[in-house]
């Protein structure tokens, strides 16, 4: 009786043994179950991310087709345009009254001061006054707004004009002035124009010689697109 108490004994041992094996293997299998299902919500919520960023990629990229597109239609416009205005005020450009330059996406016409105004005047001479009208005549339907801008270069205004005109800053703007309002008896409309004076301190060459400060005596008529 008592050998079979003996042998009893490790049958139980081993059959708890076995069931704590069980039961950790059970407690395994559960932790690996949760952390699949964290793994898969990992998964999903990468893919999701994934697939939201190839769609805003796409999306991008079209916009900037689309960007690239409307760019390469407004240049090849800007070059015709240009390409128009050089062949109607020709002979104004080959005198050097006039110069055409394009930047950024705009056309700006740089009328010389020579032709426009004597020294410290803001009336318009006849000169340019027939380039003027030449000019209006050319962007009278056209669909640009005009920004006309005055420039000086860096000489103080004299003593006989002192009481009428202080500085250059009013100097430039009343020339703009007076080249709008002669555009708009010519035809272009008041709304499409502003004015506006920049004195001495938008030069296009150093102010050193009489032919650099000749070259900043100007006003610029832009086009800006609307």
């Amino acid at each position: 009786m008592m050998i079979k108490r003996i042998m009893f004994f490790p049958t139980i041992i081993a059959a708890l043994i076995l069931l704590t094996s069980c039961a950790d293997m059970q407690t395994l299998i559960k932790q690996q179950e949760e952390k699949l299902a964290d793994n898969n919500v990992l998964i999903n919520s990468l893919r999701s991310q994934l697939q939201s960023c190839q769609n805003d990629l796409a999306i991008s990229q079209a916009q900037c087709s689309e960007q690239l597109r409307k760019i390469a239609t407004e240049d090849k416009q800007l070059l015709l345009r240009e390409k128009q205005l050089r062949e109607q005020l020709a002979n104004d450009i080959t005198l050097k009254n006039l110069e055409i330059e394009k930047l950024q996406g705009r056309l700006t016409l740089k009328v010389m001061d020579k032709i426009l105004f004597h020294s410290g005047s803001i009336i318009i001479l006849p000169e340019g006054q027939a380039l003027l009208t030449r000019i209006a005549t050319s962007l009278a339907y056209a669909s640009e707004d005009l920004r006309v801008e005055g420039h000086t270069d860096d000489v103080p205004i004299g003593a006989i004009l002192l009481e009428r005109i202080p500085t250059n800053w009013e100097l430039s703007v009343l020339r703009a002035t007076s080249v709008v309002r002669f555009l708009e008896q010519n035809n272009i409309d008041p709304k499409r124009m502003s004015a506006a004076g920049h004195s001495k301190f938008k030069p296009v060459a150093e102010n050193t010689t009489d032919e650099n400060k000749q070259l900043n005596r100007r006003v610029e008529i832009v086009l800006v697109p609307q």
